[in-house]
C-alpha cells in the first residue's frame, strides 16, 4: 500500500483517497481505476467462495473530507460491521453525509434517541434532520439521558466502515509526521473539536470595580483510545505549539492569547463556541492588547512598511512601549523587520529598523471581525494585501 509519506493532494485541493490506503487490512483486493476505487473482499464459508465488493469515488474535496475524517473519529463507530454516527447537532451530520454521498454512499438511514418521544421538539428536529441530510429516520428510541434529540447516521455498508477507519488512520499518522498542509489538518482538528471538544473561558471580576477579567482559555479533548489521544497531543505540539496535558480520558491544554489567534484565524475552532471566543478577545480590545494593536497597525499601515516612531504614534504609546510591544508581536510572527539606512545617497546616514506586517497578521484581522457582528466594528476599515 501507499505510504503516509506520499499523499497526493491535486492542485484544485482534493484528496486523491488511492494515496490513502496504508492501513486497509491485507485481506482486501483494491483496484484502482480512473475516478473509482473498487474494493473487494473474498473468503470461504463452508468451502464455498463468498464475496463482497463496494465502489468508492476516489477524489473528494480536501477540506471537507479532513473535517469528516475528524468528526468520525470523534463521535463515529469504530466497529468494522457499518458507518455509523453520532451526534445531537444536525449540522454535523450534514457534513458527515455530503462527504458520504461523495464518496458514493447514497442509501443513509438514521435513527433517533431522546427522553420525550412524543415531543413537538423531537418532530421538528427530525424534519430538519432529514432535509439537511436526505436520510430517512427510521426509529425512534427512548432515552432518559437525551435532553436534546440524539441522532444516528447509519450506513450498513461493511467495506465501506473498514475502509474510512483504514483512511482517518493513515491521514492522522501522516499529521502525525508533520506531512500533511496546515490547512488540511486545522480542519481534521476542528472535526475533533466538534465532536470531542470542549471549550472552557474563566471570566471573573475585578475586585477593584465590575470590569470583567479571563483567567485562561481551555481546550479540552475527552478521548478514550489512548493510540489517538496519544496522536492527538502530538499534532496540535507539531502544528500549534500547544500542549495538552492527560487526565485519564481527557486531555487539556491552556492557550495563551496568541495561540487562540491562530487557531482562530486558521477556523480550528468551531462556531459553536463563538460566543466564549468572542467575550475573550473584547477583554482583551479593551486592554488593548493583541488583536488591538494588530488591528490598528493594520489600518494604518496595511502592507506598507514603518518605523517604531510611527507606531507609537498609532498606538499611543511611548517609543519605548511600542518598541516592546513591537519586538512582541515579531516574536509570535505577526510583524518582520530588518535595518535600513533612511537614505542610501549618504555615507553616515542613521540605520533605523524597519516593520513589515505578515501575512500571519492578516488572516487573524481577516477572521477577528465575523466575532464582533456590531456596526462599530464591522465598519471598521482594514487593508488586505492580494
Amino acid at each position: 500500500m501507499t505510504p503516509a509519506s506520499k499523499i497526493i493532494i491535486t492542485p484544485d485541493g482534493k484528496i486523491d483517497l488511492s494515496s490513502l490506503l496504508g492501513d486497509l487490512p491485507s485481506e482486501f483486493h483494491v483496484e484502482v481505476d480512473g475516478e473509482y476505487i473498487t474494493l473487494t473482499k473474498i473468503w470461504y464459508l463452508r468451502g464455498v467462495e463468498r464475496k463482497c465488493e463496494t465502489t468508492i469515488r476516489r477524489y473528494v474535496d480536501g477540506d471537507l473530507f479532513s473535517e469528516f475524517l475528524g468528526l468520525y473519529v470523534a463521535d463515529g463507530s469504530k466497529k468494522l460491521d457499518r458507518m455509523r454516527f453520532s451526534n445531537s447537532n444536525i449540522r454535523y451530520h450534514k457534513k458527515v453525509a455530503d462527504v458520504l454521498k461523495q464518496l458514493g454512499a447514497n442509501e443513509l438511514v438514521a435513527y433517533v434517541y431522546y427522553s420525550n418521544p412524543d415531543s413537538q421538539e423531537l418532530k421538528e428536529a427530525t424534519i430538519r434532520f432529514e432535509a439537511l441530510t436526505g436520510a430517512e429516520v427510521r426509529g425512534f428510541y427512548l432515552d432518559e439521558r437525551a435532553r436534546t434529540p440524539l441522532f444516528e447516521l447509519d450506513v450498513y455498508n461493511k467495506l465501506l466502515a473498514m475502509f474510512v477507519l483504514a483512511v482517518e488512520k493513515t491521514f492522522r499518522k501522516a499529521a502525525v509526521a508533520g506531512r500533511l498542509p496546515k490547512k488540511l489538518v486545522a480542519r481534521y482538528l476542528r472535526g475533533v473539536t466538534e465532536g470531542d471538544g470542549n471549550i472552557r473561558i474563566r471570566i471573573g471580576k475585578v475586585k477593584r470595580g465590575e470590569e470583567e477579567k479571563a483567567g485562561g482559555f481551555y481546550l479540552r479533548i475527552s478521548e478514550k483510545n489512548k493510540e489517538i489521544a496519544e496522536d492527538f497531543i502530538k499534532i496540535l505540539q507539531k502544528y500549534y505549539g500547544v500542549k495538552l496535558h492527560s487526565y485519564g480520558y481527557d486531555h487539556v491544554a491552556t492557550l495563551s492569547l496568541w495561540r487562540l489567534l491562530e487557531l482562530l484565524s486558521d477556523e480550528v475552532l468551531p462556531e459553536k463556541y463563538a460566543d466564549k471566543i468572542r467575550r475573550r478577545l473584547l477583554i482583551a480590545f479593551r486592554r488593548k492588547n493583541v488583536p488591538w494593536m494588530l488591528l490598528r497597525l493594520v489600518r494604518a499601515f496595511g502592507d506598507n512598511t514603518f518605523t517604531v516612531f510611527e507606531a507609537s504614534e498609532v498606538l499611543g504609546k511611548s517609543r519605548n512601549h511600542a518598541r516592546n510591544s513591537l519586538r512582541k508581536l515579531e516574536s509570535m510572527g505577526y510583524l518582520k523587520s530588518w535595518k535600513q539606512k533612511i537614505s542610501q545617497k549618504r555615507d553616515g546616514t542613521p540605520i533605523r529598523r524597519l516593520f513589515k506586517l505578515t501575512r500571519k497578521a492578516f488572516r487573524v484581522t481577516r477572521a477577528l471581525p465575523s466575532f464582533f457582528p456590531s456596526p462599530s466594528f464591522s465598519s471598521f476599515p482594514f487593508y488586505y494585501p492580494h
